[in-house]
């Protein structure tokens, strides 16, 4: 785990300049996701880590068909199982934040916010904020999109039932 963790930091904090480095990480990350005999937290989330620092790493060359592209979805898909894991869900909700940033190509923002959805209305406040903030972002950059895909009744019943002061003015805006 401390392999990946560092490889995590090292492509984060590099960039572009990690490309080289991809496929090598990825395979790693892949190796000790199947070897892995149990589905503990620290291994999900740091696989799904991995998974996510490649969308940002490689940005517009990260796209379906590519190797980096089908390692990545299955290291993030790995995390999809783990409903009531706090780190597998905040890593879901970065991926598609990191796909709205640097990949936009890869898929619709239909399916990228029904994937989103669940998780502005449960979760952890971490996962909350982090999928608000993510939705706040499409808002932003795209009303007109986010007004057709009939969301509004997802940000009222989040609205309705949030606690978290931060999250809530979120939401409102």
């Amino acid at each position: 785990i401390w392999l990946l963790h560092s490889d995590w930091l090292i492509a984060n904090a590099s960039g572009p300049a990690f490309i080289p480095y991809v496929k090598q990480m990825l395979t790693i990350a892949t190796q000790v996701s199947i070897l892995s005999t149990s589905h503990e937290t620290a291994i999900l989330q740091t696989v799904a880590r991995i998974g996510n620092s490649v969308v940002g790493v490689l940005g517009p060359e990260f796209s379906p068909g590519r190797f980096a592209f089908q390692r990545s979805s299955m290291l993030i898909d790995g995390t999809k199982g783990s409903t009531d894991n706090y780190g597998a869900q905040l890593e879901q909700v970065l991926h598609i934040q990191q796909l709205l940033l640097f990949a936009p190509h890869v898929s619709t923002l239909s399916v990228q916010l029904d994937t989103l959805k669940p998780f502005i209305k449960k979760g952890q406040p971490g996962v909350r904020l982090a999928a608000v903030t993510t939705l706040r972002h499409v808002a932003e950059t795209n009303p007109f999109v986010l007004a057709s895909e009939g969301i509004e009744r997802d940000i009222i019943a989040a609205l309705d039932l949030e606690t978290e002061p931060e999250i809530k003015k979120l939401l409102e805006r």
